[in-house]
């Protein structure tokens, strides 16, 4: 999914715990030790926007992640008419 503003990816994101941070699915990333890839990146409430908008990845620099270049946009389902 694209944000229609730009070629940055948006991945759907989902509040965790207490609703302090948001999640993100990385399929690009391997934590160290593990053979399958992907992860989780957390993220917490920034900008204007709140939990919407552009962020920077944390994707492991070994990845070979296209989030390092672009970043990714976040969105949650069910919040600012984004559906899952």
């Amino acid at each position: 999914m694209n944000d229609s503003t730009d070629n940055t990816p948006t991945l759907l994101a989902e509040r965790t715990g207490e609703g302090q941070q948001v999640r993100v699915w990385c399929s690009h990333c391997r934590p160290h030790r593990r053979a399958t890839r992907g992860t989780w990146h957390y993220h917490g409430a920034g900008g204007e926007r709140g939990w919407l908008g552009r962020r920077d990845a944390h994707c492991l620099f070994n990845s070979g992640s296209p989030y390092l270049r672009t970043g990714y946009n976040l969105a949650i389902p069910g919040e600012a008419g984004i559906r899952g």
